[in-house]
């Protein structure tokens, strides 16, 4: 359902987040090993979590990154408009453009929408915080 730069961030601040990582710096190296994602990888996916305002990034030595807010205030569609934009609350289901100003003509907004909307309300709903604490070793 998700690209894998959404699984991976959401991994990641789930990650940080068991550790402490709104109190303290994590270093991604060690975020990226544990959880077993090629850290170049994760180590792009980051910046855009920092323009986004959910994480803080310290460089140098002693550096690593940190929650901007404490995770029970990131929600699991705060990580995913960081990574892909309004694009997957927006895009149809069936089509491959948005129908956005053509939904008189789409067979299938009156099917999707409505879906489109509960699942975009439990995203909004759901947050990091939550993901950690269910998180088991």
């Amino acid at each position: 359902m998700f690209p894998q730069s959404v699984k991976y961030a959401v991994a990641s601040l789930v990650e940080l987040a068991h550790r402490g990582g709104w109190r303290r710096l994590v270093k991604i190296k060690d975020l990226a090993l544990d959880l077993g994602i090629p850290y170049p990888f994760l180590a792009k996916i980051f910046p855009q979590l920092v323009r986004a305002g959910i994480i803080i990034s310290v460089r140098g030595r002693g550096g690593g990154v940190r929650f901007a807010r404490h995770p029970s205030e990131v929600s699991l569609a705060d990580v995913i408009r960081a990574i892909e934009g309004d694009r997957f609350f927006d895009d149809c289901l069936l089509n491959f453009d948005p129908c956005k100003g053509h939904e008189e003509r789409c067979p299938y907004v009156n099917l999707w929408d409505p879906v489109r909307d509960r699942v975009r309300k439990f995203m909004e709903s759901l947050t990091i915080g939550e993901l950690a604490e269910r998180r088991t070793e």
